[in-house]
């Protein structure tokens, strides 16, 4: 009779969301993750000095890291679903951003074959397509001459013909698993094109959002290379 218990999502996959209104108005949002939303506002509105909006999202197992994901890209791409914030510091905050982005998101795999770059491309050119009827080339990233900030510098452009006020999101889900698979030599590569990718977000209208587990930076599982992406 005091208690009213309702079913959640125990799992979430940020590709695949059936009720985007109830991934809003049941996320939590503590004292702390608010002072950190709004700090990231600043950031996208360019008040900050560290002209940058790439982050990294770092959480154990459980602890709400999609989530997190879910809820920034459905109100970033679709800002008639921040009337189900409910915080409503947060949804007037977010309702005076007046910015719209295109959002790529993917839950990485485990996987020892695929490097990031591959995967980058490939998911960037596929959801585009899929969801918002933007063709770009095909992009193998070996053999193409441009490198990651022109060829995200391209796609943006791109996006600009037929959005010219939207930017782009990319979310990668479980990055630090992702990279935990890899041999030093393939870790550290896709370490370095994390890199490019992040830098390409300081003068592109471009965000990369990437969760982890472990925080790469300082983890002795990436000691030799956490230097490369500091």
């Amino acid at each position: 009779e005091l208690f009213n218990f309702e079913e959640i999502q125990q799992v979430i996959e940020i590709g695949n969301i059936k009720d985007e209104s109830e991934m809003i108005t049941k996320f939590v949002i503590s004292n702390n993750l608010k002072d950190d939303l709004l700090e990231f506002l600043e950031y996208l509105k360019g008040n900050k000095p560290e002209n940058t909006t790439s982050l990294n999202i770092i959480g154990n197992y459980g602890t709400g890291k999609s989530h997190l994901l879910t809820f920034l890209s459905l109100i970033l791409s679709k800002p008639e679903l921040i009337q189900h914030i409910q915080d409503d510091d947060l949804k007037i905050a977010f309702s005076n951003l007046n910015k719209e982005y295109l959002v790529v998101k993917y839950e990485l795999p485990a996987t020892k074959e695929k490097s990031l770059a591959s995967i980058f491309f490939y998911r960037v050119k596929k959801q585009l397509k899929d969801n918002y009827n933007i063709e770009i080339e095909d992009i193998d990233y070996e053999k193409d001459p441009r490198d990651a900030k022109e060829l995200v510098e391209d796609i943006i452009l791109k996006i600009k013909e037929t959005y010219p006020n939207k930017g782009l999101i990319v979310m990668f889900d479980e990055y630090s698993d992702f990279l935990k698979q890899k041999d030093a030599a393939n870790q550290n590569y896709d370490l370095q094109f994390t890199r490019q990718l992040a830098e390409s977000s300081i003068n592109q209208d471009f965000i990369l959002m990437l969760s982890m587990q472990e925080h790469i930076f300082s983890d002795p599982v990436y000691k030799d290379k956490a230097d490369l992406i500091n």
